[in-house]
């Protein structure tokens, strides 16, 4: 074999050999032959394709997790560099109720290895576009909401509302990414007017605190009202448990009398008045004697003379 034959076949050799290439574990290779990006995605280890020109090799981390920030940076945290680094610059919304704020947010999203294509052929624009989505979703929400809303009332709910809006339309809009959640991470009034944001939330912090402080006050005086309450119904209970008590029994022993002089009457052949009268006598009689039985003094008149109460000692 000539010197140019030896060549020739060293320099097609060394060509071919440019078609080998490595994939990382974590990585996916996305091959593109003759522009058209093949069906399936190459996983990790060592593989051969048509060398350049005839290929093009991307490898992705398709479970690797971008953040892409609103606000304050320019440029999402890429794994794979995709993107180039833009300048910062910030963001402002204009609220429903006319006040100017500053915000930063976050993006946190992943690449769908079904949709690979459409980030790679788009991946000049994708990220700017996923920007100007989530830009646009806060602005329509800010417009929609108040400062308070925004700042602290909404502000856990909103968040969960932009991550299914930004989902939603990075779908339609076929970015080729998962979006796994938008989060406003800082809402600021402008410099200018920061010390009478403070002054406002200092006050409503005074009026919350006042309100909860009156709260726990009516909380308490419920409470013991209602205890006092509770008390007083439970003893209202007791008492006339008793007196109806003491009513049933009075009632019982005055049907067991009057059975007494029916069984009087039936025995000793008298009639039911006289028993009736004689059972008078008895009970006015045993009376008597209990009440007597208790005084310390006790006269004895005779009914048919006058008689002249003087209760007073002499002197």
């Amino acid at each position: 074999m000539n010197r140019p034959a030896w060549l020739l076949a060293l320099l097609v050799g060394g060509y071919l050999a440019s078609g080998f290439y490595l994939v990382s574990g974590a990585d996916k290779a996305a091959v593109r032959r003759f522009g058209r990006l093949t069906q399936e995605l190459r996983g990790s280890g060592l593989w051969w394709d048509l060398p350049w020109p005839f290929t093009a090799i991307d490898r992705v981390n398709v479970s690797a997790l971008r953040t892409l920030t609103i606000g304050d940076a320019g440029s999402p945290s890429d794994p794979d560099e995709i993107l180039p680094a833009v300048p910062l610059r910030s963001a402002s919304v204009l609220t429903g109720d006319s006040n100017l704020l500053n915000i930063r947010a976050s993006v946190q999203f992943h690449l769908r290895e079904d949709r690979v294509a459409e980030y790679l052929f788009q991946r000049r624009v994708a990220d700017e576009e996923l920007r100007l989505l989530v830009e646009a979703a806060i602005a329509e929400a800010a417009a929609q909401s108040g400062v308070d809303y925004l700042q602290t009332e909404g502000l856990a709910l909103l968040n969960v509302r932009l991550t299914e809006r930004v989902r939603r339309e990075a779908e339609r809009w076929g970015l080729g990414v998962e979006i796994e959640q938008v989060t406003l991470d800082r809402v600021d009034p402008p410099t200018l007017v920061q010390a009478d944001f403070l002054d406002v939330a200092n006050a409503r912090a005074e009026a919350a605190q006042a309100r909860h402080e009156a709260q726990t006050a009516a909380d308490q005086r419920l409470t013991s009202a209602t205890a006092e309450a509770r008390r007083l119904v439970a003893a209202a209970r007791t008492e006339s448990q008793a007196e109806v008590a003491q009513a049933r029994g009075e009632a019982d022993r005055f049907l067991q009398l009057t059975d007494q002089i029916a069984e009087d009457a039936r025995t000793s052949g008298r009639s039911y008045a006289a028993c009736r009268h004689l059972t008078e006598q008895r009970l006015t009689a045993d009376t008597l004697a209990a009440v007597l039985s208790q005084v310390r003094r006790q006269w004895v008149f005779d009914s048919r003379e006058p008689v002249i109460l003087n209760l007073q000692p002499a002197k």
